[in-house]
């Protein structure tokens, strides 16, 4: 899965974000609040926006479950790319997705 979004400097000098990637899975036992799986560290001139593009992996978008196996685990989830965690009163994009099966990942 990749997910592309445009950043913007809106401030007067030049500076760098990181924008980060964070997966928001359905409830299963053990399962995180949000997990960190990717970022991009980009540099931008002043009041420039630019496009970045972050790339999950099978294995980025996998959870261990309590048994110690992981796997991609059918559900409702929440991408979330922004400056920090969701729900921490920071700007993000987000986008709904769905596991249909469950897949096993090697260890």
């Amino acid at each position: 899965m990749t997910a592309t979004i445009k950043v913007t400097n809106t401030g007067d000098r030049a500076g760098d974000e990181v924008a980060q990637a964070y997966i928001t899975p359905p409830g299963f036992e053990g399962a995180p609040r949000h997990a960190l799986r990717g970022f991009v560290r980009v540099s931008l001139t002043p009041h420039e926006t630019r496009p970045i593009t972050i790339a999950l992996s099978p294995r980025d978008l996998s959870f261990v479950k309590a048994e110690g196996d992981r796997q991609l685990i059918p559900g409702a989830y929440r991408l979330t790319v922004g400056s920090g965690q969701p729900a921490a009163g920071i700007p993000g994009t987000y986008a709904p997705y769905t596991v249909r099966k469950k897949i096993d990942l090697p260890k």
